[in-house]
Order: C-alpha cells, then sequence, then structure tokens
C-alpha cells in the first residue's frame, strides 16, 4: 500500500514539475527572437515589433543585416513560443527584399 502511495506521488512530481520548470511562453512576437522559414532555416531576428506597412501592423526584421518590414500576418509563433515562422522561404524573403516587394 505504501509502496503503491510512493509510486503515485513520484508519478504527480514528474507530471506536475516537468510543467513547473518551463519559463514563460511568449504569446506574442517579441524583439531578438529568432524568426525561421517552414523547412526550419533561420531566416533573421525581430528587431522591432508594432511597425506599420501600408496601413497593417508590422514587424521588423534583421535579414542578413538588411531592415525588412514584413506584416504581421506572416508570421506565426512556435508552439513552444520560442521562435518565429514566417511562411516564405529564405530565398524568397531574399529576393523580396531585393525588389522592395514584401
Amino acid at each position: 500500500m505504501i509502496r503503491r502511495a510512493v509510486i503515485a506521488g513520484a508519478a504527480l512530481s514528474i507530471a506536475f514539475g516537468a510543467t513547473a520548470g518551463v519559463s514563460r511562453r511568449r504569446r506574442r512576437l517579441e524583439p531578438g527572437m529568432v524568426v525561421i522559414d517552414r523547412p526550419g532555416a533561420k531566416v533573421g531576428t525581430v528587431v522591432q515589433t508594432g511597425q506599420v506597412r501600408n496601413g497593417a501592423p508590422a514587424v521588423l526584421l534583421d535579414v542578413n543585416g538588411a531592415r525588412i518590414k514584413v506584416p504581421d500576418s506572416k508570421l506565426r509563433l512556435t508552439r513552444d513560443g520560442e521562435e518565429a515562422v514566417i511562411s516564405p522561404t529564405r530565398s524568397q524573403i531574399r529576393t523580396s527584399s531585393i525588389l522592395n516587394t514584401f
């Protein structure tokens, strides 16, 4: 009986202890956040939020030293909230930044 209680208590501490040590999940884009494309390649980092591009909310990204304003609608957070995923690929973003068509 005592053995079952110890095993049950250990299982509960593992279940709840694992979530207790997790850092705060981000719920929004933040400066310094890494941006990746859908295949997982690093695209750049978020420099500034709260920007406006053509009347829509946007984020300023640093992509290989170039500053690019990207609409918020192109970005979403990963499940753990540590990175942002952008829908275009890294090469599409580079091309868009050169042509200024983003």
